[in-house]
């Protein structure tokens, strides 16, 4: 009996360290029920550059010509892009403008472009889909998958203008369905492989 209560004590650690690693690895993922995945991340801009999530997973930049980048996550190939929204902590207090872009390239535009975190915004506005980055577009639909470990690489992009900001904390979510429907072909990682749109 004793020896049950530790093995299965032992599975619940280990599931729990299992959940906290899979919901921190910034690769795709695809879970076979039907839900709306997520990612939810902050940006922390200092004098130097800006972190997403502390900087956890080594996520930071410094920032060059008043511009960065960093990798944040990775969605599945055909993952449907659906909505996102944001919200400030602390303004970006850049001296004349502050922005912030996500796309599937370092530097990309492809699913937000250039929203302003420099005005203080009540609330938890909605993140502008770009038209061409809505659904899967960019994200799969024949396109060659690019991400490190599979699907599409996210990448978040800090600018500014003016003189560089010294302080700004922005929430930002971006919701996504998994390519899980029966219609939906799995795509291997790597060797450049596509598909259809699903």
């Amino acid at each position: 009996m004793k020896f049950r209560q530790i093995f299965l004590a032992g599975l619940g650690l280990l599931a729990i360290t299992g959940l906290a690693y899979a919901q921190r690895t910034p690769s795709p993922r695809v879970f076979p029920s039907q839900q709306v995945h997520y990612e939810r991340h902050i940006i922390t801009i200092t004098g130097t550059g800006f972190s997403v999530d502390q900087g956890q997973l080594g996520q930071a930049c410094a920032f060059v010509a008043a511009t960065c980048s960093v990798k944040f996550a990775a969605v599945p190939y055909n993952a449907f892009i659906v909505r996102g929204n944001w919200f400030q902590n602390v303004a970006c207090n850049a001296v004349t403008t502050c922005t912030m872009s996500i796309g599937t390239a370092s530097g990309g535009a492809q699913l937000v472009s250039a929203l302003d975190i420099k005005t203080v915004t009540a609330g938890a506005p909605a993140l502008t889909i770009v038209t061409a980055g809505q659904g899967s577009q960019v994200t799969g639909n024949g396109i060659a998958q690019t991400g490190a470990n599979g699907g599409f690489d996210l990448w978040v992009s800090v600018s500014s203008t003016g003189g560089l900001p010294s302080a700004g904390s922005i929430v930002f979510t971006l919701e996504y369905l998994g390519p899980n429907d029966g219609n939906c072909v799995a795509v291997p990682i790597g060797g450049g492989t596509t598909s259809p749109a699903c």
